[in-house]
């Protein structure tokens, strides 16, 4: 027998969700339309309801508690439970599916390789929109996906927490870039293979160079593979976007790498030269949690995905030679 529930509980169980995903009452508040004392007045019905602290309120700061910890992942289970009542079980089956899909991943692939494919997708299906977000680090995107607050999220792989369900959507060779003018007079020339690869990673010594942030995937990647083959390069600045490292490296601040999808893109101001084959591709995934449930909307957009193959807005021609299939990864 199921005790009797105050038609309120769910609701002050939201805002405690909301505080939980976005940090504060404050952005909570301002996420879900209401005003901070009522998003507060939710919290505090619900710890009395239960029993418990739920938060340890410190300096206007609201650390969670081992219980809050607990109620947190129960209530995305709840809601997950919920969203299917009333996408699946209460609407018609014969209805069009509607509704948004929610999806972090990078700047580049956000801006380079999804834009097509979206197009292509809600062409087909009018009533489904996007909320994408760009973040600028892979664990940036596991904390949106591991907490609920989007659906699916495309990142570098192929390690995930066990948490988290992958599948390989595409992969990308690491590519040189250098500026297409000279700097100061003085061109930026390096060795090309007779397939137009670099010939020798160890010309990069001493060179000047366009960093990502220390904490992005690609800075870890490139230092231990630079550190293994003996080579130093001379950071001439960090940034935290594919868009600012090519927008800095055509200007002159030194050379960088980036993936080959990205390259292309800002192709007309950049020389650009494939790795060699020592610094394999990078493979990017398709992500989401492992025991939730996904909408309607989202299931269709995956199965569009795993159909889509590595569609990219880029110049014609050029696709083939930064991607390859997922399943190659």
């Amino acid at each position: 027998m199921i005790k009797k529930i105050g038609g309120d509980f769910l609701q002050w169980l939201r805002g405690f969700h909301y505080v939980m995903t976005h940090g504060s009452v404050a952005a909570a508040a301002s996420a879900m339309g209401l005003k901070q004392p009522t998003v507060s007045r939710q919290v505090r019905m619900l710890e009395e309801e239960l029993g418990v602290q739920l938060f340890r309120r410190v300096q206007r700061r609201m650390t969670p508690t081992p219980e809050g910890l607990l109620l947190y992942e129960r209530a995305n289970r709840l809601f997950a439970d919920v969203r299917e009542i009333r996408t699946e079980i209460g609407r018609k089956r014969e209805e069009e599916i509607t509704g948004e899909v929610s999806l972090a991943t990078t700047h580049s692939v956000a801006g380079i390789y999804l834009p097509d494919i979206i197009k292509l997708f809600t062409k087909e299906n009018r009533g489904i929109f996007f909320t994408i977000l760009g973040m600028t680090e892979t664990s940036l995107i596991l904390d949106r996906v591991q907490s609920s607050d989007v659906e699916l999220g495309i990142a570098l792989g192929p390690q995930f927490p066990p948490t988290i369900e992958s599948w390989p959507l595409f992969s990308s060779r690491l590519v040189l870039i250098a500026p297409k003018n000279p700097v100061r007079g003085k061109k930026l020339c390096f060795t090309k293979t007779k397939e137009g690869a670099l010939a020798d990673l160890r010309e990069l010594d001493g060179a000047p160079y366009a960093a990502f942030s220390p904490y992005a995937a690609m800075t870890h990647y490139m230092n231990e593979i630079l550190a293994r083959c003996n080579i130093r390069v001379t950071v001439t600045v960090r940034v935290n976007t594919s868009t600012l490292l090519a927008a800095y490296v055509s200007t002159g601040f030194g050379v960088s790498i980036l993936d080959e999808f990205t390259a292309l893109a800002h192709g007309n101001a950049l020389d650009i030269y494939p790795l060699p084959e020592i610094v394999a591709p990078r493979a990017y995934h398709l992500i989401y949690r492992k025991r939730t449930y996904l909408s309607p909307q989202a299931q269709a957009f995956i199965r569009h995905l795993r159909g889509a193959g590595p569609l990219l807005n880029i110049a014609p021609g050029d696709a083939p030679s930064a991607l390859h299939p997922g399943n190659s990864a």
